[in-house]
């Protein structure tokens, strides 16, 4: 997998993007890219975001609001919550998550999250969960940083679980450090993440 990501001031709004493309031998590339529009207040930032996902020609379309504010200066909370439609077959999605960030340091984080999502397939109701871990490091006086981190999602109406183990490299435009990309906004959820679970 790759991703990069950009966080740039537009006047008093933040705005951020990321992009992500992941293959496998045993399934079709997804594509993913999700724009962040935010307001920083004291040590939180608020806002709203947008984003699309594409893979096996489906094509996910969501919309929705998230936050993050520092706990600590080593610790920070994000949260994120949206609306999905994927075109074919037509699915209305609705997703919360949240996400616990501690940094060792400038350039070494671990992470939690957790996250629920609801879907509308026809007349049926489905729920999923995930849960997941990842760590990354940020090589000193380079945009480049190595992550891995593994996400179990799972849905009990659709009988079905799956575990995802990620190793990639990141390419950030913007902020020295990974905890300076966390100030700067960069380090918003994407949709891919949001949506996991009966995507």
């Amino acid at each position: 997998e790759a991703e990069g990501a950009a966080a740039f001031e537009a006047g008093k709004l933040g705005v951020a993007l990321d992009g992500s493309i992941a293959d496998s031998d045993n399934s079709d590339a997804v594509w993913t890219g999700t724009a962040h529009v935010n307001g920083k207040f004291g040590a939180a930032r608020l806002g709203g975001f947008v984003g699309v996902q594409s893979t096996h020609g489906d094509t996910l379309w969501a919309v929705g609001a998230e936050g993050q504010t520092d706990l600590t200066p080593s610790t920070v909370l994000y949260g994120q919550a949206g609306y999905g439609e994927l075109d074919d077959p037509n699915i209305d999605m609705w997703a919360v998550r949240g996400e616990l960030r501690q940094y060792f340091g400038e350039n070494i984080k671990l992470a939690g999250s957790l996250g629920y999502v609801k879907a509308d397939v026809g007349p049926f109701k489905v729920d999923g969960w995930n849960a997941g871990v990842e760590g990354e490091y940020q090589f000193k006086d380079t945009p480049f940083s190595v992550f891995g981190g593994w996400t179990h999602a799972e849905s009990n109406d659709l009988a079905a679980n799956s575990d995802k183990l990620q190793i990639g490299v990141r390419f950030t435009f913007g902020g020295p450090t990974l905890r300076a990309r966390d100030t700067a906004g960069a380090s918003l959820g994407g949709v891919n993440k949001l949506f996991a679970g009966v995507n």
